[in-house]
């Protein structure tokens, strides 16, 4: 469902999150070995957060076990940008991450 915006005041469009309230995020997924351990895994996504998500004022939502998917969005009000999307793919790159697969920038509220 896509909103058009249309003379909407500035306290709908933000509700509506249009228009200057739009708000950009990205998918992302990876992979570790099949023989990776919980531990492993634990250490891996407390330094993804430690390193790269919190840092850039980041919020992840996702989940796996040896693949792992979510979504990036920023903490506050806003949008990432192509920086974010570059910082991340380059983190879990150089982290031993493997299929590491980005999305361009989407509209996180009303995606088509």
């Amino acid at each position: 469902m896509k909103i058009e915006a249309k003379n909407r005041s500035r306290r709908l469009r933000k509700k509506l999150r249009v228009d200057e309230f739009k708000e950009l995020g990205f998918d992302i997924a990876w992979q570790f070995n099949d023989d990776a351990t919980n531990d492993e895994i634990d250490v891996f996504i407390n330094k993804f957060f430690d390193e790269v998500i919190e840092p850039n004022a980041l919020g992840f939502g996702g989940e796996g076990d040896t693949l792992w998917h979510g979504l990036i969005c920023t903490q506050a009000l806003g949008s990432c940008t192509d920086e974010h999307r570059t910082a991340v793919e380059k983190w879990l790159n150089d982290n031993g991450a493997k299929a590491v697969a980005i999305s361009a920038l989407y509209d996180v509220w009303w995606a088509e």
